[in-house]
């Protein structure tokens, strides 16, 4: 039986959309597919003859989480690999380069970057409209398939980024987006009147980051992915004084 793994990292659930999608497309194939949630499960890279990697992007990055899982967990594998990411942008990220260079032992043969609707409007940027929304959600289904098609055939695709813009982005990430991590969680409030103390922020945060008590608090190893606020069954945060808009794609209608 041939195997595959699909490792992935989900903030608000857009990878892991695109994750599931293509496991359907893998078994269509009779390629026994394992989806791993790298906050969950481990893996035996040995076990697989082909295995996907996925992330959303930070600052033109992949997060430090999916990347040192990567580096900890696929050493040695010499299978076929493939790299996808979801992202709000339809250019290619720097992303794909700082793996091949951080991770340089796999054997990364093809790269797919796909857009999703903006999930970071509640900060910054624009909310992408209902209809575009449905539309590049309808069109991630068709790329991660055509990516998984190309892939299994042999077919090879890298998005080579300059190493000094990829040199220069990572220290960008490093400084930058921690500042404006601490800057917009400042605005981050809960309305007790709501919250129900059920924790279940603090349990979903993939980095055990939030702490809820008469206020919220974050530590400093928050990814700002937004999990902890999507995942509020009274949707009891506020941003800026303003009801937090979650971000909720009914991705079970695809």
């Amino acid at each position: 039986m041939i195997r595959a793994a699909i490792i992935y990292f989900s903030g608000t659930g857009n990878t892991k959309f695109v994750a599931c999608n293509m496991k359907k497309k893998l078994e269509e194939k009779n390629i026994y597919t394992d989806l791993i949630n790298i906050e969950e499960d481990t893996v035996l890279p040995c076990n697989y003859k082909y295995i996907v990697i996925g992330g959303p992007i930070y600052v033109d990055l992949y997060p430090d989480i999916l990347v040192n899982y990567i580096r900890k967990n696929l050493y040695g594998y010499t299978g076929r690999c493939m790299l996808f990411s979801t992202q709000s942008s339809n250019e290619p990220s720097s992303a794909f380069q700082d793996v091949l260079n951080r991770a340089s032992f796999l054997n990364v043969k093809y790269c797919q970057f796909i857009q999703m609707p903006n999930n970071f409007y509640n900060f910054m940027f624009k909310k992408t409209p209902k209809d575009e929304e449905e539309k590049r959600i309808k069109d991630a289904i068709k790329v991660g398939s055509k990516a998984i098609e190309d892939f299994l055939s042999g077919e090879e695709k890298i998005y080579h980024t300059n190493f000094l813009k990829v040199d220069f982005v990572r220290a960008v990430y490093k400084i930058f987006y921690p500042y404006i991590t601490k800057r917009l969680i400042k605005n981050i409030e809960v309305d007790l009147k709501k919250c129900i103390h059920c924790r279940m922020c603090e349990i979903r945060c993939p980095r055990k980051s939030i702490h809820i008590s008469n206020k919220v608090r974050f530590n400093d190893k928050c990814l700002l992915c937004q999990r902890c606020m999507n995942s509020c069954p009274r949707n009891a945060f506020l941003y800026k004084k303003k009801v937090y808009d979650k971000y909720e794609p009914n991705f079970k209608k695809y």
